[in-house]
């Protein structure tokens, strides 16, 4: 039976971080999790996640001060964001936990939540990957430079992924969890960049962020959140934001005064094959047809440009290839600029070709076929 009064504090403390501008970025990585409230588990004692549920013993929860109890449920979802599942490796699976403990309730205390008494903290590990924390830890468990803790050490963590805590018979296999793996890194990408937009993001997270991107989220996300971190939104409380109603929690929700003009420029030297083109201009025309900008232009381009084609926001993007010459990024990139220069421009190419001495005044992403990267702007590589 649900206890309804935790469920109130539960969903409290997350739309309290919500609409904290400092605790956004915990707040919105939380939605990401569904609660589910146990009692006398012989697993979960505090708090534990398996990357999809956020489980939480009512009467350890309750006993929380209101403001420890958004620590708590930031504890669990940072696991998730820093993805210490997929980083464990060989390593012992409670030495590796208290490692994790001491990296995340950092991030907490640096973010301005209140920890909890007992949690494992220690300024000497600021700025230190879990790895590098891990190294450092006793065997055993023991002081490890801090008093240990019966309360916030996640020892239930590693039981909720190996399946136990939700009472499953069986843990994750390799692909479920490299499947979540991938799921979390664009979760917390795109958090970071809405709490960048709506609130705050910890500083210690950069670098964690910095990371997701070396290893690589898929180009179609990077292209989306490209987009949509531009995109004219704004909050109102007159148009709930639905996507959260199953959580209990009112939120205000997005809506938008139609995003600016974007480009899109295709290669038409001859290196984008068709398949490219028919999948990278699937996922524009979801752009388009999602974040409704005010016009999106496609212009094709060699050493020249050969064709323009401009789409209104109630219309079908669609692609046909024009030219075939040299690459040249110039005359492109110039057109956009001379032509009502657009809030942002995609550049889907190889990028063997002539590039621009200065950037342009508007963001540009260059969508690679090859391992090249842009002399400025952004560069995914496509698959």
């Amino acid at each position: 039976m649900t206890n309804e009064k935790a469920s109130h504090a539960f969903s409290k403390a997350r739309s309290d971080m919500l609409l904290s501008k400092n605790f956004f970025f915990f707040g919105r990585l939380s939605l990401f999790l569904d609660p589910v409230q146990v009692n006398n588990h012989p697993v979960v004692k505090t708090l534990a996640t398996d990357g999809r549920k956020i489980f939480y013993d009512v009467n350890f929860f309750m006993g929380l001060a209101p403001d420890v109890r958004k620590a708590a449920i930031a504890h669990e979802v940072m696991h998730c964001a820093t993805r210490t599942f997929a980083r464990r490796g060989l390593r012992d699976g409670k030495k590796w936990n208290r490692a994790t403990d001491y990296a995340i309730n950092l991030v907490l205390e640096e973010g301005g939540l209140r920890l909890g008494e007992g949690w494992l903290i220690n300024p000497m590990f600021k700025g230190m990957m879990a790895e590098e924390i891990y190294d450092m830890l006793p065997d055993e468990d023991g002081s490890g430079g801090a008093p240990g803790c019966e309360g916030m050490t996640d020892d239930a963590f590693d039981e909720a992924m190996d399946g136990n805590a939700g009472g499953q018979d069986e843990g994750m296999t390799k692909a479920e969890m490299d499947k979540l793996d991938g799921e979390w890194k664009v979760n917390t990408a795109q958090a970071a960049f809405e709490a960048e937009r709506q609130g705050k993001l910890p500083s210690n997270m950069k670098r964690e962020i910095d990371e997701i991107f070396q290893n690589k989220v898929p180009w179609r996300d990077e292209l989306y959140m490209f987009f949509n971190q531009r995109a004219k939104d704004d909050y109102s409380w007159m148009r709930p934001n639905k996507m959260f109603a199953h959580t209990g929690i009112i939120l205000p929700g997005m809506y938008s005064e139609r995003m600016g003009p974007i480009d899109v420029v295709i290669d038409t030297s001859g290196s984008i094959t068709p398949q490219t083109l028919a999948e990278f201009g699937a996922e524009i025309r979801a752009i388009h047809s999602l974040l409704k900008p005010e016009r999106t232009r496609v212009i094709y381009a060699d050493a020249a440009v050969n064709h323009v084609d401009t789409f209104t926001p109630d219309e079908e993007v669609t692609f046909n290839m024009h030219g075939g010459g040299g690459t040249d990024f110039r005359p492109a990139i110039q057109h956009a600029a001379d032509h009502e220069p657009p809030v942002a421009l995609v550049y889907l190419t190889d990028m063997y070709g002539s590039f621009p001495e200065t950037p342009p005044d508007f963001p540009v992403l260059w969508a690679a076929t090859s391992k090249v990267v842009g002399p400025f702007g952004k560069t995914i590589q496509l698959d």
